[in-house]
């Protein structure tokens, strides 16, 4: 975990607030948090009775992540930077608050989201729709946002919870896509890293089923995001830290998927092995992880061989290798 996300007890906090700070000194262009507080508090600056010029530093304790702004500076910043005052209230802080605890709240939750992820996860009524899950959960990759991740982190939790394991894992499948779509923005936001770590350790690690379970030792987040990100740039000119445009996501969404060629969706796609907590694994179990080791190893290979054929192999660094590609490096 970075340096700037060190307590365990109040990650989400602090990820909320770095991402928050950021998205509101992006959109304003300054490069400190002094020029920030300057321009969205300048009475926060004065001098003291013997004239000696002081300010309030507030704006570096939200560049850490050690402190929530109050509502009324959130709303005042609004005003300046419209929507920043959402980014502060997602439903998705809440949710990964209290992943431990969904069952309580998954409709309230569901119900803040956006109209079209509404209309595909509920029935009509005010229950959760129950079937042809596949072609709505490739509909929710294609709205790829802060909504439709906290969609499916929902719906992961309530499968779970529902002891529907298998399909658990569909979503827990389609939760890292949609991360890894926005992987470059959440890097631009200096949370990529720690919010892709939260997940593994409250959401992924706890996806179990049919004696399996996600492998996410080493697994190069940040560079598969750039991978995507570089991909998908060729298509359009929209500024880094912004969203993906839905072309992009079009993009990384067959990247994703396959229909652009498989070695750089296997290279991606997370490997899946025994599930040792239960037991020792059967050897059909070995032999599964042992082959998509193998596919994996190869895609790799195969993506650093062909540099003009993939031209965001370059990124696959030697500091962070996936856990089959250590020795593949240059």
């Amino acid at each position: 975990m970075s340096p700037n996300i060190s307590s365990k007890t109040d990650v989400v906090d602090k990820i909320m607030r770095i991402y928050w700070y950021e998205g509101v000194r992006l959109a304003t262009g300054v490069t400190s948090a002094y020029a920030l507080e300057r321009l969205m508090e300048p009475e926060s600056f004065g001098r003291d009775k013997d004239g000696t010029p002081f300010h309030r530093n507030k704006w570096a304790t939200y560049k850490r992540g050690d402190h929530t702004p109050e509502e009324a500076l959130v709303a005042r910043v609004n005003l300046r930077v419209h929507g920043s005052g959402k980014e502060i209230n997602y439903v998705l802080w809440e949710v990964l608050r209290q992943c431990s605890n969904v069952s309580a709240n998954p409709i309230k939750w569901l119900q803040q989201l956006e109209p079209e992820l509404q209309i595909l996860v509920f029935d009509g009524r005010d229950n959760i729709r129950s079937r042809d899950w596949p072609r709505v959960l490739e509909k929710i990759e294609r709205r790829a946002s802060m909504d439709a991740l906290a969609c499916l982190t929902i719906l992961l939790f309530v499968n779970l919870e529902r002891g529907n394991f298998e399909l658990a894992s569909e979503f827990a499948r389609s939760t890292l896509r949609v991360l890894l779509m926005l992987g470059h923005h959440f890097e631009c936001r200096r949370v990529g890293t720690d919010l892709f770590n939260l997940y593994v350790e409250r959401v992924f690690n706890k996806v179990r089923w049919n004696e399996q379970r996600f492998y996410f030792d080493d697994y190069a987040f940040s560079q598969w995001a750039s991978v995507l990100h570089l991909v998908a740039r060729n298509t359009t000119e929209a500024e880094a830290h912004l969203m993906p445009s839905p072309e992009e996501i079009r993009v990384m969404c067959g990247v994703l998927r396959g229909t652009r060629g498989f070695d750089i969706t296997f290279a991606i796609n997370p490997l899946i092995g025994p599930d040792l907590d239960i037991g020792p694994p059967r050897k059909k179990i070995i032999d599964a992880f042992e082959r998509a080791i193998y596919i994996q190893r190869q895609s790799v290979n195969n993506i650093l061989s062909s540099r003009k054929k993939h031209h965001s192999s370059s990124e696959i660094s030697d500091e962070h290798p996936s856990p089959i590609s250590a020795q593949e490096s240059e």
